[in-house]
């Protein structure tokens, strides 16, 4: 009898680790706790557990647009958009890839990369022509790309007049 009890508390023991250490996590299961954390704006808590899903799965493209998605939320644009690349390079489905455009867009625009935003919004559009969200951003962004190029001839123009007033 002793020796029954002693071989189940050493086959119990290691298991209660394993189940405690996070080994026998899924990465469904870890994506899942990670979208829990998300919704209630627990970022970092979101990206831990993402990030060591994405140990698990490195090329699960859900997985990667979540890490993207909350480095994004967390102001680490640089760091998103690799994510959100990769996301793409991996996802199978329209809507995955809808989601990951719009949000490299979102990104894209934060780090001054205006053309490849806008390029990511036509994109989200070719995929999800009824997403409002890419198609308000990508109008806004064209509007004032173009304002931003009209006083840019501006100035290239008023620059040019004043070299040949003193060139001359």
């Amino acid at each position: 009898m002793q020796a029954k009890r002693l071989s189940f508390i050493l086959l119990f023991f290691p298991v209660i680790f394993l189940l405690h250490s996070g080994f026998l996590e899924t990465t469904s299961g870890l994506n899942r706790k990670g979208n829990k954390a998300f919704q209630e704006k627990r970022y970092q808590t979101a990206l831990d557990a993402y990030q060591k899903a994405q140990v698990k799965n490195p090329d699960h493209p859900t997985v990667r647009y979540n890490v993207g998605t909350t480095l994004y939320q967390m102001d680490q644009f640089q760091e998103a958009e690799p994510q959100l690349a990769q996301a793409l390079a991996h996802a199978k489905t329209k809507e995955l890839k809808a989601l990951a455009y719009y949000n490299e867009g979102n990104t894209q625009y934060r780090l001054g990369q205006f053309d490849k935003a806008i390029e990511s919004y036509r994109k989200t559009l070719d995929l999800n022509p009824n997403d409002k969200d890419a198609k308000y951003n990508l109008e806004l962004l064209q509007k004032k790309k173009s304002m931003f190029e009209m006083k840019q001839d501006k100035r290239d123009e008023k620059q040019r007049k004043s070299k040949r007033c003193f060139g001359e």
